[in-house]
């Protein structure tokens, strides 16, 4: 009998559920004008829109305009069972963001407000917003947030990540800076996290990624903008070893103020096989003596320099066409090591190591490899009072039949680099969101226990059934702490 009665709650439940296709069908009645199908200019326009390559194509893109429609869109994926993915700026590096005809993209263009408060000292930002539209608004009333360094950037996926932002030295990653979020609970409810109400969810959604719903506002706060030193710097190869053994010391030296930041890029591409890139971005205070003098490149001539007194602003605009349009298939993977001034080889070793084994790909269409290396000083993170050094390896390339081939390749560089980090006694094993793979285990490995035991508690009040690990494609998704294998690392697009 009770099996009988189950039987028939199932063929009740699959009678009832839609199609996907039919599930934008009905959106479209819900939301009339906010719904694009394929062929239409305007999904054409959409799917264009992402500064990676999107492999399948969704169903129907759903545009809404603001919370109260987001909530209509969550509820009828919830109650239909259909899955879902989220895009805010488009510049997310994760196959696992992309979903397919079995779903539909809620795209958050049209959520690009930017307003202040009366008092000026807080901004609220919607998802869709481009970081060069903040700034544009800010810099009218000579303020700034902590935001993102590419202008290209879109708010919602830079904030859920963590976000490195030129504020960093003084005010850690943007998502300890989050002062309130209107957010879209699985369950379709409309609330505001802030340290009033819900700072359960607020705890959460510092580090919640796609865990608790769909962010539709964020609240920052604002500071007083000043003028920075920063731009690019382009030098010979030959100059790669001496620079890279400099950049342990001066992680230490940047540690000592709050003023100053930087990030510092060697890159290897088909293009440019004799030329390293250097990215430097210094702010506030670049003229600080154990600061300027420890920069890793100072001693030499660049064969391109654009750094100056210049600001923000400028610094963003200038970033504007420099990262991020790629168009291609693309694989990041990261790590971080231990800062230690009588090991200053290591930088230059894993750089050796991405020479050796992307050779074998160099003439594959598009292939191109890119090495960074950054502070993350004891200041900009809780994860330790140790000052680590942050690596970010991003592989490009076109055609799909070499996807298996580059995937294994970056697979053994990132663990030769990480068991060479534990035989050096440099190993760390925070993971930054905003770089991590598709698969790497960011909770597992950059959560202790006991926050990660309160993210899951917030988990079972907001979204008890798991709607959204279920159906919110991308993202960094929470498990249980027993389902973990520690120091595991897996990368897959």
């Amino acid at each position: 009998m009770q099996h009988y009665l189950t039987w028939i709650l199932g063929y009740l439940w699959a009678s009832s559920n839609l199609t996907t296709p039919e599930t934008c069908t009905l959106l479209d009645k819900k939301l009339p004008g906010r719904v694009s199908f394929p062929s239409s200019e305007e999904y054409i326009v959409q799917q264009s829109s992402y500064a990676f390559y999107a492999s399948s194509a969704p169903a129907c893109v759903v545009s809404p305009v603001s919370s109260l429609e987001v909530s209509i869109v969550i509820s009828v994926a919830r109650d239909y069972d259909c899955p879902f993915a989220v895009k805010s700026g488009g510049s997310s590096h994760s196959g696992g963001s992309i979903v397919g005809s079995d779903g539909f993209v809620i795209d958050l263009k049209h959520l690009d407000e930017v307003s202040l408060s009366d008092d000026r000292t807080r901004v609220f930002v919607g998802p869709g917003a481009l970081w060069i539209k903040v700034y544009e608004e800010l810099a009218s009333v000579n303020l700034t947030t902590t935001g993102g360094r590419a202008s290209s950037v879109g708010v919602g996926g830079f904030l859920l990540g963590g976000g490195i932002t030129p504020l960093s030295y003084k005010h850690g990653f943007a998502n300890e800076n989050i002062l309130s979020y209107e957010v879209v609970l699985a369950n379709g409810t409309v609330v505001t996290a802030n340290a009033h109400h819900h700072s359960d969810l607020l705890e959460a959604l510092r580090l919640g990624s796609t865990n608790y719903g769909v962010v539709t506002r964020f609240e920052l706060p604002t500071f007083p903008i000043t003028p920075l030193f920063a731009g690019l710097q382009v030098h010979d190869a030959t100059n790669a070893h001496a620079i890279l053994s400099n950049f342990p010391s001066f992680v230490h030296a940047a540690d000592k103020s709050r003023e100053s930041a930087a990030i510092f890029t060697i890159a290897l591409a088909s293009s440019m096989k004799q030329t390293m890139v250097i990215t430097l971005q210094a702010y506030y205070g670049w003229s600080l003596p154990e600061l300027a003098s420890s920069f890793p490149s100072n001693a030499y001539t660049p064969l391109v320099d654009t750094t100056a007194e210049k600001s923000l602003l400028d610094y963003v605009q200038e970033t504007s066409g420099s990262g991020l349009v790629k168009k291609g298939r693309t694989i990041w993977t990261t790590l971080s090591y231990i800062a230690d001034e009588t090991d200053t080889e290591f930088a230059w070793d894993i750089f050796v190591q991405g020479q050796s084994v992307f050779t074998a790909h160099e003439e594959r269409d598009g292939f191109a490899w890119t090495l960074s290396v950054q502070p993350l000083t004891s200041r900009m993170h809780a994860s330790s009072d140790d000052n680590l050094i942050l690596v970010l390896l991003m592989v490009d390339w076109q055609n799909v039949e070499d996807e298996m081939d580059i995937v294994q390749t970056v697979r053994e560089w990132a663990s030769w680099t990480e068991e060479q980090a534990k035989r050096r006694e440099l190993f760390h094993p925070f993971l930054f969101m905003n770089y991590a793979g598709s698969s790497q285990d960011v909770y597992g490995r950059s959560v202790d226990k006991d926050t990660l035991g309160r993210l899951l508690k917030a988990q079972d009040v907001y979204d008890s059934d798991r709607t959204l690990s279920r159906l919110l494609r991308g993202g960094f998704k929470l498990t249980s702490p027993q389902s973990r294998t520690e120091g595991t690392l897996t990368i897959e697009l």
